[in-house]
């Protein structure tokens, strides 16, 4: 799989249009990308991806660059509640941290050890 196809994936799989992505990018470097320059990344017209733009995807996505590059497969998840919690959106993660918290303060929620 080349890399503009694992880009598109891994939006997709985030739940991210190019323009979600263009502005994680903005928060990230301070400057907008162009939302066709993107598309060509995915659609495979720009084959020369900047390196700081690799490094900055395989961020945003929670992979590798040689991962998002194709020459590696990622690992599987841990646990399916990694990846549910990795689906939501910041406001539901911090809901999700939140709910754990307080069945993490019970001691009747704890498994014995």
């Amino acid at each position: 799989m080349e890399i503009g196809e694992n880009i598109r994936k891994y939006r997709e799989k985030h739940g991210l249009s190019l323009t979600d992505l263009a502005q994680i990018i903005k928060s990230k470097i301070g400057k907008l990308p162009n939302k066709a320059t993107l598309q060509r990344y995915e659609s495979g017209d720009i084959k020369n991806i900047p390196y700081d733009m690799v490094i900055l995807l395989a961020e945003i996505f929670n992979v590798t660059p040689s991962q998002l590059m194709g020459w590696d497969t990622p690992e599987k998840p841990k646990n399916d509640i990694q990846e549910l919690y990795n689906k939501l959106s910041p406001a539901a993660q911090q809901r999700a941290r939140e709910y754990f918290e307080d069945l993490l303060s019970n001691p009747k929620n704890l498994r014995n050890q």
